[in-house]
């Protein structure tokens, strides 16, 4: 994601790319971003935090990609900030697709290719009727889809 951010800042000027959060690539990300100055590491922050940074945002972009077979489960971040109306961008890896429909509440790319992530954030960055369909429609989805109620029924559905 870092890498692809100065290609997209040449087309949408005014870019930035927030990350919430720590963990043991805290540095080596730090040290990748240096250049770019479009890039903020929050470090960890609150729930509370987490709704206002959602809420302010306009893309939330998280490249989740397959490591020596370990992958992203499911993705509820990408659901969470659905729920706040944005649309995502995210790695087509593992669980992900079950949490994001291309072209439905975001776009998936392809998580090894740069140019393909620049290109996704250039898309949505520049059209705003496509950011507030997407983010119209992946509220709409997690709310119908991923209601606690609807996961009862299901949990109980296979129980039964």
């Amino acid at each position: 994601m870092i890498k692809s951010l100065s290609r997209a800042r040449q087309a949408v000027p005014n870019l930035v790319y927030v990350i919430a959060g720590g963990g043991y690539d805290a540095n080596y990300l730090k040290k990748l971003a240096e250049d770019s100055r479009v890039t903020i590491f929050l470090g960890k922050i609150e729930e509370e935090e987490k709704s206002a940074w959602l809420n302010i945002s306009h893309i939330f972009v998280t490249i989740s990609r397959e490591i020596e077979g370990d992958y992203e489960g499911f993705g509820i971040v990408y659901l969470e900030a659905n729920l706040a109306g944005k649309p995502v961008i995210a790695g087509d890896s593992g669980g992900v697709r079950d949490a994001v429909k291309d072209g439905i509440n975001g776009l998936l790319v392809n998580p090894e290719k740069d140019e393909e992530i620049s290109q996704a954030i250039i898309n949505l960055g520049l059209n705003k009727y496509l950011r507030e369909k997407l983010g119209a429609q992946g509220r709409a989805r997690a709310i119908k889809e991923f209601s606690w109620e609807k996961q009862a029924k299901l949990i109980w559905q296979i129980l039964s």
